[in-house]
């Protein structure tokens, strides 16, 4: 597991046509490599990878229409503790688990791959910094006309649940702020080889800065048609953000007695 699990206008199932997320997953503290020269100066623009990585708790409170629940992250060893007035879901290292049950996540995609779907847009372009992501920088493209510079990230063999996942990340060249997220899911589904990605689009509107980090406030999902924004899908917000030096308990995240465990695909 990669961090937790995050993509899409991909169809992760019949059930996943209104889900905008995108797998990706980690077990363990990832390790800290150098950061390419290609990546760095986004890096810098949203705060510094430094220091990101100063921190080993991250939370936040996550609103998507009615949608609400509290997500507590333990960014050293990646585990994830999501709660609501109707479930809680943790990852405690090793297993993504449930209370009451599966279906008392009404998400139309597993608990496993809502676990980290989140984190994951929230903490980019960070992320995109963690051992096994592959970063190239291509051609700018144009978006409403303007143009942005625009990186390509994709994942090593065996890296998460989904390493066929892929993302083209657009910047602004004068800010090097994130603007927009193409993304691909290819969890739970065989990706047939030569295939073009089919993307999805989650367009970064507004920013906040806590405690020296520029992280999302407020970001809207699109259909993403061919090489501009098409239909505008649902809107996420993340509001009472808070990064702590120290991080969690490990008890925080550990499986409760009668909880469900939400396997990886193609286990049993």
């Amino acid at each position: 597991m990669r961090f937790m699990l995050l993509v899409s206008t991909l169809l992760f199932s019949a059930g996943l046509s209104a889900c905008e997320s995108s797998p990706r997953a980690t077990s363990g503290a990832p390790p800290e490599p150098s950061v390419s020269s290609v990546l760095a100066p986004y890096l810098d623009a949203h705060g510094g990878l430094e220091a990101w990585r100063r921190f080993g708790t991250l939370e936040y409170d996550l609103r998507r229409g009615e949608w609400t629940d509290h997500q507590l992250i333990d960014l050293k060893g990646r585990r994830v503790r999501i709660t609501s007035e109707a479930y809680t879901i943790g990852f405690d290292g090793e297993d993504v688990w449930i209370t009451p049950d599966r279906d008392a996540l009404n998400y139309g995609a597993p608990p496993r791959f809502y676990s980290g779907t989140y984190f994951y847009f929230f903490a980019l372009p960070f992320v995109f910094a963690d051992p096994g992501t592959r970063v190239e920088k291509l051609e700018p493209r144009t978006l409403d006309g303007k143009a942005y510079d625009v990186l390509r990230v994709t994942y090593e063999a065996g890296v998460g649940d989904s390493p066929e996942d892929e993302y083209l990340a657009y910047f602004d060249p004068e800010t090097k702020r994130l603007r927009l997220a193409l993304y691909t899911v290819t969890y739970g589904r065989a990706v047939e080889p030569g295939a073009p990605p089919r993307y999805g689009a989650l367009r970064y509107d507004e920013w906040q800065t806590v405690r020296g980090l520029l992280v999302p406030e407020h970001a809207v999902y699109f259909r993403w048609a061919g090489d501009h924004l098409g239909e505008r899908r649902s809107e996420v917000w993340f509001h009472n953000v808070r990064f702590d030096r120290a991080s969690p308990s490990p008890e925080q995240f550990a499986r409760p007695e009668g909880a469900v465990i939400d396997a990886k695909p193609g286990t049993s």
